[in-house]
């Protein structure tokens, strides 16, 4: 059902930007794509992933701070949304652009610390912290006796990353995510290209390719293919606009 629902508003935005076929390539491709990324099991980036769209297609600025914070309460990853959703809206909005980014982090504040304050009211002070803590909690450091500084503490970010810690397994893991990627190359690269030489005028692909930026990086954390999750389905909006444009042609 949220996959469908993710469908939906992929179109939906790019229909926003006059793009209505583009988008109904780019929720085709994602569906027939999402059984090979592991998208039909029920995951927390499926939950994340309508609201992260809901919160690029809103013009209301509170709305959208509402609607990403959200998506990080349901995956963490999902909070990378934040900042890349920020600056495709900010760089969207034509008029009062600080009015707006004052109300997209003021109203993404009051979501996130008012899930908190009801988690805190209801199971403590302390369970309301552990939960920030272990949802968002970064911990970059090493071991702490001298002697073994080098070693990376088996909690932090850098002993968790496959991509530095265990390279080949992580290309390993992640080879049926890089096959599903390379069949989607030639439509990204056609939209790549038409944006670059000016045939599409508006700046659609660069916000998209904005949002896969910043939602490609838990992919190299762990290379799970339902990390890829989150990205993927701007990737297949790109792919949507080469197609489309190249049918045009």
């Amino acid at each position: 059902m949220f996959n469908g629902v993710t469908a939906i508003l992929i179109w939906k935005l790019l229909d926003r930007y006059d793009r209505h076929k583009a988008g109904l390539i780019a929720s085709l491709l994602f569906i027939i794509t999402l059984p090979t990324l592991k998208g039909q099991w029920i995951t927390a980036s499926s939950l994340a992933l309508p609201l992260i769209l809901a919160s690029l297609i809103t013009h209301r600025s509170y709305l959208s701070g509402m609607f990403v914070a959200f998506g990080g309460l349901f995956y963490q990853y999902a909070v990378l949304a934040v900042p890349a959703v920020f600056i495709v809206q900010y760089f969207r909005e034509q008029n009062n652009r600080l009015r707006w980014s004052i109300e997209y982090g003021f109203s993404g504040l009051v979501t996130l610390v008012s899930v908190f304050l009801i988690m805190a009211i209801i199971w403590t002070s302390e369970s309301a912290l552990a939960g920030f803590n272990w949802s968002y909690g970064i911990n970059l450091g090493v071991t702490s006796p001298p002697a073994v500084t080098s070693i990376p503490r088996p909690d932090s970010y850098i002993a968790a990353s496959w991509l530095l810690s265990k390279p080949l397994q992580w290309a390993g893991v992640g080879f049926y995510t890089f096959q599903v990627w390379f069949s989607l190359i030639v439509p990204v690269s056609m939209g790549i290209y038409y944006t670059f030489t000016n045939k599409f005028k508006n700046r659609l692909v660069l916000h998209f390719s904005v949002m896969v930026l910043f939602l490609w990086m838990p992919f190299l954390i762990r290379s799970y293919r339902d990390y890829s999750l989150l990205s993927h389905v701007f990737i297949c909006g790109i792919a949507g606009i080469g197609l489309d444009l190249w049918f045009k042609d």
